[in-house]
């Protein structure tokens, strides 16, 4: 099994000391350290290691991929964690998975990115392995999907699957980054590529069934029409007719994780470090200024649910902690970030992590960025809320 470049930021220890609350963020699971322990009690006690990936169900459970871990982990709406898939081995199992097999008899190599069907399944990608798990509400998993899926269809072989989505109607999206494209397996088995994007990472399906593809621009796929977002006006967000190159200073940002809440689409907007949401009247809202409230470098992820009332959540890798974001207080914009390193390179300790990364990664030759902008393969790890009591967070 090949390596992904991941490692270089999981086996190096970062010390981090516990925070509270900071600013828009309301600290939910993880003490700071990481490490693994507290199942069976409160989340903001519990230990995770280096957390990437993570999805809301519709009853307010927060799931969290805890990728160094190898587990999967399940915060209740009454803030107790417990394990619901991974052994803790990091091999990743091969072959066929027996019928009936529990999710915490298997292990998982790297689980990152969770996503939900309709039906309360819990999909688990873990990219190293080339798999995409199932499961499913009795707490059985399965094999929804292997590097063979496809191949009688495909060009070409999926690689390191990144991004889930599910629509209502059981069809699976994934973010085959590898190969500059995002693929759809129906419920009756079907593969089809349905987007053709440089280096996608994250991906969310709204309540209208439209898919949201974050990639080197922020995408959105309607119907058979994928179309860049853009911004021409402060304040203000438009879908392109993707007929002409997006103007560099139209564009959203440089935006790595994507997630919906009930009719709001949520986005780290890297350019300007902070998290903003887009919403139906066409306006884009600054939800937290993240260049503010000091977290970790590192990757940043999204977990959100489209069901009414879900709560938004923000999964601080390197800090190996999640935050529900408050979004009860307006926040005024923050100034777009010029400096492309600010964000990810404030220590010489993260540094050496982006040099370990393109040391053991074979590097693709994806479209160069824009002048002025970062790609995602840059920001990214190369292989790797509402009527509910939010898990673990109580009023302030």
């Amino acid at each position: 099994m090949a390596v992904p470049a991941v490692l270089a930021i999981l086996l190096v220890s970062v010390p981090v000391a516990a925070r509270p609350d900071i600013g828009a963020l309301l600290l939910a699971v993880g003490d700071g350290t990481p490490g693994f322990s507290g199942d069976g009690g409160p989340a903001k006690a519990a230990r995770l290691n280096r957390p990437y990936g993570g999805a809301v169900a519709p009853d307010g459970t927060l799931y969290i991929a805890d990728t160094a871990n190898h587990r999967v982990r399940a915060v209740t709406p009454d803030g107790v964690i417990r394990t619901v898939a991974g052994d803790g081995s990091p091999t990743g199992t091969e072959g066929p998975i027996p019928a009936g097999a529990r999710g915490t008899a298997i292990s998982l190599a790297l689980p990152g990115e969770l996503a939900i069907g309709s039906d309360g399944t819990l999909f688990i990608a873990d990219g190293p392995a080339f798999r995409v798990y199932a499961l499913a509400t009795d707490g059985t998993i399965s094999l929804s999907l292997d590097s063979a899926t496809g191949r009688d269809v495909l060009d070409r072989p999926m690689r390191f699957p990144r991004g889930l989505a599910v629509t209502e109607s059981g069809t699976v999206y994934v973010s085959d980054r590898e190969n500059n494209r995002v693929v759809a397996i129906t419920s009756d088995g079907s593969v089809r590529v349905v987007a053709e994007v440089v280096a996608p990472n994250g991906l969310a399906v709204d309540g209208q069934g439209d898919l949201w593809i974050a990639a080197q621009d922020l995408y959105r796929m309607r119907g058979e029409v994928s179309s860049p977002i853009l911004e021409p006006n402060p304040g203000r967000w438009t879908a392109g007719d993707g007929s002409a190159p997006v103007p560099p200073d139209d564009a959203l940002g440089n935006v790595r994780s994507v997630a919906v809440q009930a009719a709001d689409v949520h986005v780290v907007d890297e350019a300007r470090h902070a998290i903003r949401g887009l919403r139906t009247d066409g306006t884009v809202r600054t939800v937290a200024d993240l260049g503010t409230v000091s977290l970790d470098a590192g990757p940043l992820d999204l977990a959100s649910g489209a069901a009414a009332g879900s709560r938004v959540y923000l999964i601080d890798m390197v800090g190996s902690r999640v935050y529900l974001v408050d979004a009860s207080q307006p926040v005024p914009p923050a100034a777009p970030e010029r400096d492309p390193f600010r964000p990810w390179l404030p220590g010489a300790g993260v540094l050496v992590l982006a040099v370990a990364a393109v040391a053991v990664v074979p590097r693709r030759r994806p479209s160069p960025p824009r002048p002025g902008r970062r790609s995602s393969e840059d920001c990214t790890p190369p292989d790797e809320v509402g009527g509910v009591q939010a898990p673990g967070v109580s009023g302030r």
